[in-house]
C-alpha cells in the first residue's frame, strides 16, 4: 500500500511540473478569418443569393410512419422536379 502511495504521489508530481513556454506562440485564427469579409454582391448573384446574401434551403423532418405501397403512376405522381 505504501509504495502505490509513492507511485502515485510521483506520477502526480511528474505530470504536475512546468514544461515551460510553448515553442511557437498560438496562432490568431479570428485575425485570418476576419481578414475579408467584404460583402461581394457580384458573387452573391452568381451564386443565385437573394438581398441579404443568403440562398433559400428546405429542412424536412423525417420520421417512421406506416407503409404505404404505392403503384409505380402514384409514386410518380408525388415526386416533383426539382
Amino acid at each position: 500500500m505504501k509504495k502505490l502511495l509513492w507511485f502515485l504521489v510521483l506520477g502526480a508530481l511528474i505530470t504536475a511540473q512546468n514544461r515551460g513556454a510553448p515553442k511557437e506562440p498560438p496562432k490568431d485564427y479570428y485575425a485570418e478569418i476576419t481578414e475579408n469579409t467584404d460583402y461581394d454582391s457580384l458573387l452573391a448573384q452568381k451564386l443565385g443569393s437573394d438581398d441579404y446574401g443568403m440562398k433559400p434551403y428546405v429542412m424536412a423532418f423525417l420520421k417512421a410512419g406506416p407503409n404505404r405501397d404505392l403503384d409505380s403512376t402514384a409514386a410518380a405522381r408525388n415526386k416533383r422536379p426539382t
